[in-house]
């Protein structure tokens, strides 16, 4: 049977029920519940009617938050419970989806049910998809404090298809102490106005940015907004409001400083489509608190009317480091104030004293809300992030267990230099872009309480534990690294290449590429393994003495040529790669023992001699280095050919075949190598054609020196062996 219940606002529904029922010739017709009515379907509820059972919608900034509802009949009321800040604001869009019209109304209501804000025809953003249109609110927040949405229809029918979608969207600054890796993401730029239209606020896609107080003019054409003003205006963000309170950013008189953005639905969500003019600042504030926190100094005095605001991607294209590359320092979703012009400033940092001059360009980024401050000039680069903003870019793959802000393959520190810099009592210098996050344990303490990042790239510090394991430390350039091979301390020059440095793992992971005509093996049990510029370089070493490293290179052995890797740990040391030696290439992989002396055993393609006199064909071959003597044995099973005017030997030669090379160069043979399975052939000269003479088996080679010789049928044949 069906049974009638009252769900939401008192509206009767229909359930279907089971009752036993009495016997009879025709079934009943079940026509409708009670009264002859036809059912009426359930409807999902999923807001509830007041502010204790309103449906609560988390907004971060700037980013759609949905939720999809029905409204059936005007005795439905749907509750939405918000956050705000004083100033966001918010966008409601209700689309109807089910193909009803939704006839709704839309309030904003603050805690004590007063309204702020009711719904008008269009003020949100275009609708997408299958969803019409219906009604839109904006509104700004006048406090800090929880809103409620009240959604209606004014519908007086039961409708079970008046279905809606709702869209929110907090327009605001986010004035949180955001990590890094979000401001590094793309999207869209944004500019608006606040309620009393006297402050611009741009943000990157998250938020995050800056307030600029000043007499602004607003001129809307179609969905371009344009925003200008003349004077002095004030730059004002979190940090800035703990210290300075705002600092000044002076239009030049005549001119006009102006933002311009798309807005296709509220100007409010308006996106940033371009920053025309200049302005002149004092960079004190930020300047002085990076001094502070990093030991960077930059003394201004004189700095013309040349700075604007760019986003970090603007910044990548339009300027370029000391080495002529992107400024990778930069966050792509973050808005900055830059300066790229010829101005006069002194700079101290670490071991560099920079005094720059009005002929040559200076790039100066500063992002007030971090604070993060980037000098440029010439072959000089710096850059201090408080809250470690500052991008990592090596190819090593920083350890789990670093410590290091990673996320997305991306790591984050807190000051960068460009030079040449000692590092932490570690046996390296390092040379090119050094990033380093200042406080790797996470105790909020830089560098262990010892000091400054100054007195880091100084070297002053690097005798200290405390500092050693409190960084992180990333290299893309070049680093000189040290560690010691049986007992032998050597040094390492990657011209190209990357390197990390773990304080928690108290550890260096590199890789890159020698720079310089320099055997890295040179002094070393090693030394025989020659290898010039271009040899690839990557492994670790601890501080408490393990290390891993290993090179690939294309050396030269003992007058051979070896496509190798050595691999150098502190408990052994491997090789693996080509070997083209005197008899033929071959293919190795064994150890070398910590006394420079190796046993190798491997198959090899043996190929000595020409077209005429040759030996070719598949050994096995031992390759012995012992002292100073080198010993390369052969195990024969190849094929030969020995050639004499009018004769010949074809045949297999087995056996042993052993060359000896001594300090001095001096080369030596041994052996017994015999032909077996053989024949000798003469010249037909009128039938044009080989004749055998007869068979050859078991017939040994003679060796002097490096000749082999073989007589046979009252001939002899022979071929040099190489040296």
């Amino acid at each position: 049977m069906f049974r009638t219940t009252r769900t939401r606002n008192n509206i009767r529904r229909t359930q279907l029920g089971i009752q036993a029922l009495e016997a009879r010739e025709v079934p009943a017709i079940l026509g409708g519940d009670i009264g002859g009515r036809p059912p009426v379907p359930e409807v999902p509820d999923y807001a509830g009617s007041t502010a204790e059972t309103a449906r609560v919608m988390n907004l971060p900034v700037m980013q759609v938050r949905t939720a999809a509802d029905f409204l059936p009949t005007s005795a439905d009321i749907d509750m939405y419970k918000v956050t705000l800040k004083q100033g966001d604001y918010l966008i409601a869009d209700a689309d109807a989806t089910g193909g009803v019209a939704l006839n709704s109304t839309m309030q904003l209501l603050d805690a004590a049910g007063n309204q702020i804000a009711v719904s008008a025809t269009r003020v949100g953003r275009p609708t997408v998809g299958v969803s019409t249109h219906e009604s839109s609110l904006g509104a700004y927040a006048p406090a800090d404090g929880t809103y409620y949405l009240k959604v209606t229809t004014s519908a007086t029918t039961f409708d079970s298809h008046r279905a809606y979608n709702l869209s929110l969207e907090r327009i605001a600054l986010d004035d949180s102490n955001m990590s890094a890796a979000p401001l590094n993401g793309t999207g869209a730029f944004h500019a608006w106005l606040n309620v009393t239209g006297d402050t611009l606020y741009m943000t990157g896609p998250t938020g995050y940015g800056f307030s600029l107080r000043g007499n602004w003019t607003k001129t809307v054409s179609g969905s371009a907004v344009t925003y200008a003003v003349t004077g002095t205006i004030y730059l004002r963000t979190p940090f800035l409001a703990q210290t300075a309170g705002e600092i000044g950013l002076q239009v030049a008189a005549g001119q006009s400083f102006k933002v311009t953005t798309n807005a296709t639905g509220p100007i409010q969500a308006g996106e940033l489509t371009g920053v025309t003019g200049k302005f002149g600042l004092s960079l004190a504030p930020v300047a002085d608190k990076v001094r502070q926190m990093f030991g960077l100094d930059v003394s201004t005095i004189a700095l013309a009317n040349g700075w604007t605001i760019k986003t970090g991607a603007q910044i990548k294209q339009a300027y370029q480091s000391y080495i002529q590359n992107d400024i990778a320092q930069l966050l792509d979703g973050v808005p900055y104030l830059v300066y790229g012009q010829a101005g006069k400033m002194k700079l101290q940092f670490g071991q560099v004293n920079v005094t720059t001059t009005d002929q040559a360009k200076t790039v100066l980024i500063a992002d007030p809300a971090d604070p993060f401050l980037y000098i440029g000039y010439k072959s000089y680069a710096a850059a201090g992030s408080l809250n470690g903003h500052i991008p990592f870019h090596t190819q090593i793959a920083p350890p789990s267990d670093s410590g290091l802000h990673t996320a997305q393959g991306e790591s984050f520190g807190h000051v960068y230099a460009a030079g040449t810099y000692p590092l932490a009592d570690l046996p390296m210098y390092a040379y090119g872009d050094v990033t380093v996050d200042l406080d790797a344990n996470r105790d909020g303490m830089f560098l262990g309480g010892s000091g400054n990042a100054s007195q880091l790239f100084h070297g002053d510090l690097k005798a200290l534990d405390a500092v050693a394991r409190d960084i992180n430390v990333g290299i893309n350039g070049g680093v000189n690294f040290g560690y010691a091979v049986a007992g032998r301390m050597i040094t390492v020059p990657l011209g190209q290449g990357s390197a990390f440095y773990s304080g928690p793992q108290q550890g260096v992971w590199f890789k890159g590429v020698q720079g310089t005509a320099f055997n890295p093996w040179a002094g070393t049990v090693l030394a025989n393994f020659q290898s010039g510029p271009g040899t690839e370089v990557e492994g670790y070493v601890f501080r408490d003495g393990r290390f891993s490293v290993a090179t690939t290179s294309n050396y030269r052995l003992f007058s051979m040529n070896a496509a190798l890797t050595l691999t150098v740990t502190n408990n052994e040391i491997g090789a693996k790669g080509s070997l083209s030696t005197p008899f033929g290439k071959t293919d190795v992989s064994g150890t070398i023992g910590f006394d420079g002396n190796f046993h190798w055993v491997a198959p090899a393609g043996i190929d000595i001699g020409g077209s005429s006199n040759h030996l070719r064909g598949i050994a096995t071959m031992t390759i012995d280095k012992i002292g100073s003597v080198f010993a390369l044995t052969a195990d024969l099973d190849v094929d030969v050919k020995l050639s004499i005017p009018g004769f010949k030997i074809t045949g297999k030669v087995g056996g042993i075949l052993k060359m000896i090379r001594q300090a001095n160069g001096s080369v030596s043979y041994s052996g017994s190598p015999k032909v077996t399975d053989g024949a000798m052939y003469v010249w037909n000269a009128i039938g044009q054609k080989w004749n055998k003479l007869g068979s050859l088996d078991n017939v040994g080679f003679g060796l002097s020196g490096n000749k082999l010789t073989l007589k046979a049928f009252g001939h002899t044949f022979s071929m040099n062996l190489p040296v």
